[in-house]
Protein backbone atom coordinates (compact mmCIF):
# COMPACT_ATOMS: atom_id res chain seq x y z
CA UNK A 1 0.00 0.00 0.00
CA UNK A 2 3.07 2.15 0.55
CA UNK A 3 4.70 1.41 -2.50
CA UNK A 4 1.51 2.25 -4.48
CA UNK A 5 1.06 5.98 -2.57
CA UNK A 6 4.79 6.20 -3.32
CA UNK A 7 4.76 5.57 -6.64
CA UNK A 8 1.70 7.78 -7.37
CA UNK A 9 3.15 10.76 -5.20
CA UNK A 10 6.47 10.76 -7.48
CA UNK A 11 4.65 10.53 -10.96
CA UNK A 12 2.23 13.51 -9.79
CA UNK A 13 4.82 15.68 -8.38
CA UNK A 14 7.02 14.86 -11.64
CA UNK A 15 3.78 15.88 -13.73
CA UNK A 16 2.97 19.31 -12.05
CA UNK A 17 -0.10 18.70 -12.14
CA UNK A 18 -2.78 20.68 -11.36
CA UNK A 19 -0.10 23.38 -9.98
CA UNK A 20 1.07 24.57 -7.13
CA UNK A 21 -2.02 23.07 -5.29
CA UNK A 22 -0.80 19.88 -6.75
CA UNK A 23 2.44 20.04 -5.06
CA UNK A 24 0.55 19.96 -1.82
CA UNK A 25 -1.85 17.39 -2.26
CA UNK A 26 1.51 15.18 -3.81
CA UNK A 27 3.18 16.12 -0.71
CA UNK A 28 0.77 14.60 1.49
CA UNK A 29 0.12 11.27 -0.47
CA UNK A 30 3.99 11.08 -0.43
CA UNK A 31 3.95 11.40 3.55
CA UNK A 32 1.36 8.71 3.81
CA UNK A 33 3.06 6.69 1.44
CA UNK A 34 6.73 7.17 3.55
CA UNK A 35 4.74 7.21 6.86
CA UNK A 36 2.84 3.73 5.80
CA UNK A 37 6.41 2.32 4.39
CA UNK A 38 8.49 3.31 7.88
CA UNK A 39 5.49 1.52 10.09
CA UNK A 40 6.04 -1.40 8.20
CA UNK A 41 9.98 -0.80 8.36
CA UNK A 42 10.39 -1.01 4.41
CA UNK A 43 11.53 2.87 4.12
CA UNK A 44 14.43 1.95 1.83
CA UNK A 45 12.00 -0.06 -0.49
CA UNK A 46 9.16 2.18 -0.84
CA UNK A 47 10.99 5.58 -1.21
CA UNK A 48 13.38 4.52 -4.09
CA UNK A 49 10.75 3.83 -6.61
CA UNK A 50 8.79 7.54 -5.72
CA UNK A 51 12.20 8.53 -6.65
CA UNK A 52 13.13 6.82 -9.52
CA UNK A 53 9.95 7.73 -11.06
CA UNK A 54 9.72 11.22 -10.10
CA UNK A 55 13.49 10.93 -11.77
CA UNK A 56 12.17 9.95 -14.77
CA UNK A 57 9.09 11.52 -15.71
CA UNK A 58 11.00 14.70 -14.48
CA UNK A 59 13.62 14.21 -17.69
CA UNK A 60 11.08 13.35 -19.76
CA UNK A 61 9.38 16.62 -19.39
CA UNK A 62 12.34 18.30 -20.04
CA UNK A 63 13.27 16.57 -22.98
CA UNK A 64 9.81 17.37 -24.67
CA UNK A 65 10.54 21.09 -23.88
CA UNK A 66 13.95 21.35 -25.58
CA UNK A 67 12.77 19.48 -28.52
Amino acid sequence: MGLAFCLVAGCGMASGWPGPWGYLLWSMLLLYGLVHACLLGHFLLFLWPAWLASLVLHRLRGRGRDA
